[in-house]
């Protein structure tokens, strides 16, 4: 039994080494009374110390905050959202002075191959095949993913756009924007990283993200070709001969070299955070090169029109979102981790992808400016939707895994006996947990 004497009893002794009556509800909460035995007095020792060093850390933060200058928030802020930033000061730059990046830069050679290639040949240095055949197992669950995010996303817009552009709410080259971005293949980081927040599963969300990716670059054509028969003037022999130099070759040839060279591996894991900003690089280059193009032409841009593709934009990604929410329940119920990456992988759509992709298939054309603009948009759009929804996801999360611990606890177990070989019963919980089977 725990002692009654003051200098052994935490709750009765000074807290002297806690500066705030945050430590003493602490104190209070991991020790209880007295009346406990010896045996959890080391686990609520341990949770003890967790609790002050969990306050520390906090503290610690906010006198860090606290102590950064106007300056090194500004800085802060620049690094957590840079490719954003630096989209938006090249579209800037870009209407300032369309001939520098249109003219003087020689787009058709540094923006359309070299930092094309550059893109693709880094996504093939990171790309581990092991780990994707270690997350191909659930294959109904990733069919789903790919389907609902290439067929789904694509049909939806087309038909709801059309309408828009029927009733002359949308221009055409917008209208075109539209679908061509429903055909884009979802994120890689950004879905990655949002499904780590929200605790859902990461294997499945790297996985899904490349493989799809790598269909995207065949798939994405097809599609664009389909809806847009009537204006769409492919050569496919062609499309897909500067789709395999820009796009296929210099991925195949990052894997290579990933195998084939011993200890790149571990170089490029030491400079993953280098190797990311040189691609992000090459995309805001991509970019602002589009736009001095677009700006030069004078191509016309109606506020109006920019105006109503934000808000169909925002609408329309709100609704699907809820749609595959709905879907990933009725099909998935008890893989609720999976469902949490679900939700981003069957709505993102990929800029480091589709804006190479996008300059790859219309090369020079005078409206490649108007076919990126919508992207853009659902970009940011979903990058917004997700940090919302990533905290509320999380919970949603751990609220599954308590279910499921408490299941496990509660599950009446039959003893095995050679007469007895029939599994015990197992309660259902809404079919929402895993079931469990105990012999």
């Amino acid at each position: 039994m725990v002692g009654t004497n003051d200098t052994e009893n935490p709750i009765t002794a000074k807290p002297s080494n806690l500066r705030s009556e945050v430590g003493i509800v602490c104190a209070y909460k991991y020790w209880g009374d007295d009346e406990e035995n010896d045996e959890n007095d080391t686990s609520r020792g341990t949770r003890w110390s967790k609790s002050r060093i969990k306050l520390t850390e906090s503290e610690e933060e906010d006198d860090r905050v606290s102590r950064l200058s106007c300056w090194q928030r500004i800085v802060e802020f620049y690094q957590h959202d840079s490719l954003l930033i630096d989209v938006a000061i090249s579209i800037f730059i870009a209407w300032l002075w369309p001939p520098l990046g249109a003219q003087y830069c020689v787009p058709g050679v540094t923006a359309h191959w070299v930092a094309v290639i550059i893109i693709f040949f880094f996504s093939g240095l990171g790309l581990c095949i092991s780990d994707l055949r270690r997350s191909s197992g659930d294959f109904g669950f990733n069919l789903f993913v790919g389907v609902f995010n290439f067929i789904g996303i694509s049909a939806c817009v087309y038909y709801s756009a059309s309408e828009l552009f029927r009733i002359e709410v949308l221009s055409e080259g917008i209208y075109h924007g539209l679908i061509i971005c429903s055909c884009l293949p979802q994120t890689t980081n950004m879905a990655l990283v949002l499904t780590q927040s929200s605790g859902g599963d990461e294997s499945s969300a790297l996985f899904n993200a490349t493989f799809w990716n790598l269909i995207g670059i065949f798939l994405t054509p097809m599609l664009i070709f389909y809806y847009l028969t009537e204006t769409s003037n492919f050569d496919f022999g062609d499309l897909y001969l500067k789709i395999c130099l820009r796009v296929v070759f210099p991925v195949i040839v990052g894997i290579w070299m990933r195998y084939a060279i011993t200890g790149l591996a571990q170089v490029l894991s030491d400079e993953k955070k280098r190797i990311k900003v040189l691609r992000e690089r090459c995309l805001v280059f991509i970019i602002y090169t589009t736009f001095c193009e677009t700006f030069l032409i004078e191509v016309d841009i109606d506020y109006g029109d920019f105006i109503v593709m934000v808000w169909f934009q925002i609408i329309e990604l709100t609704i699907l979102m809820f749609i595959a929410w709905v879907f990933l329940r009725l099909l998935f119920p008890r893989q609720y981790k999976k469902r949490v990456f679900g939700l981003f992988g069957c709505t993102h759509k990929s800029v480091a992808l589709g804006i190479p992709l996008l300059t790859a298939i219309y090369g020079r054309d005078k409206n490649l400016g108007l076919y990126t603009l919508p992207l853009l948009v659902w970009y940011p759009t979903q990058l917004i939707f997700g940090t919302f929804m990533a905290p509320r996801l999380n919970e949603f999360v751990k609220y599954k895994e308590s279910k499921e611990r408490k299941l496990l606890e509660t599950a009446p177990m039959k003893p095995l006996t050679k007469g007895n070989t029939e599994k015990s019963e197992v309660p259902k919980d809404d079919k929402e947990c895993e079931k469990v089977q105990i012999y």
